[in-house]
C-alpha cells in the first residue's frame, strides 16, 4: 500500500509503463556508493530521479545498471574508469554527458532514450556499443572521440542527429541505421 503509493507519487511516468513495476531506487543512494568506490550492479531496478554524477571528478568502479529505467542521466565531464553498462535500459529523461571520459567499455546496446542525448566532446578509450538502440530526442556525438570499435548497428533515431567532428580511431559500424536526418562532417 503505503510502497506503491509512494512509488507512483515519486515516479508518475511509471503509470503509463506497460508490464511489471520494478522495484524502485533512489538515485542518490547510486551516487553515494560511487561516492564510497563501491560498484554498481543493478538489474531491473527503477533509478528514481535524475542520476546526476558531475559531483564527482572520477568514478572508479563499474556502472552496472541492466534492464533498468532512468529518470535522466548526467553525467558532463565526469571521468569513467572502469565500464558503464546500461544494456537494454530505458532513460527518459535528457542524457548529458558531453566532456566525458570514458575510460572502459561502454555498453548500451539495446537501450531506450525517450530525451535528447549529448555526447559532444566526449572521448571514447575502449568498445562503445550501441547496436539496436532507439533515440526519440536528438542525438549529439560532435567533436567526440571514439578510441576503439564503435558499434551503431540497427540503431532507431527519431530526432535529428549529428557526428559533426567526431574522430573514429578504429572501425566504426552504423549498419541498418534508421534515420533520415543524419549529420556526419
Amino acid at each position: 500500500g503505503l510502497v506503491l503509493a509512494a512509488r507512483l507519487v515519486a515516479s508518475p511516468a511509471g503509470l503509463l509503463t506497460a508490464g511489471p513495476t520494478l522495484p524502485a531506487g533512489p538515485a542518490s543512494q547510486i551516487v553515494q556508493s560511487l561516492r564510497q568506490h563501491e560498484p554498481v550492479d543493478l538489474s531491473g531496478v527503477h533509478v528514481v530521479g535524475a542520476l546526476d554524477l558531475r559531483g564527482l571528478d572520477t568514478v572508479t568502479t563499474a556502472i552496472l545498471c541492466r534492464h533498468c529505467t532512468l529518470d535522466g542521466l548526467s553525467i558532463a565531464n565526469v571521468t569513467f574508469d572502469r565500464t558503464l553498462d546500461l544494456s537494454d535500459s530505458t532513460v527518459s529523461g535528457p542524457v548529458d554527458a558531453s566532456g566525458a571520459s570514458f575510460n572502459g567499455p561502454v555498453l548500451l546496446s539495446g537501450a531506450a532514450f525517450g530525451g535528447d542525448i549529448d555526447f559532444s566532446d566526449a572521448t571514447l578509450a575502449e568498445l562503445v556499443d550501441f547496436s539496436g538502440t532507439t533515440f526519440d530526442g536528438a542525438v549529439r556525438f560532435d567533436a567526440g572521440h571514439f578510441h576503439d570499435v564503435a558499434r551503431f548497428d540497427n540503431i532507431d533515431v527519431r530526432g535529428p542527429a549529428s557526428f559533426a567532428g567526431t574522430s573514429f580511431g578504429a572501425r566504426a559500424s552504423f549498419s541498418g541505421i534508421n534515420q533520415p536526418d543524419l549529420t556526419a562532417r
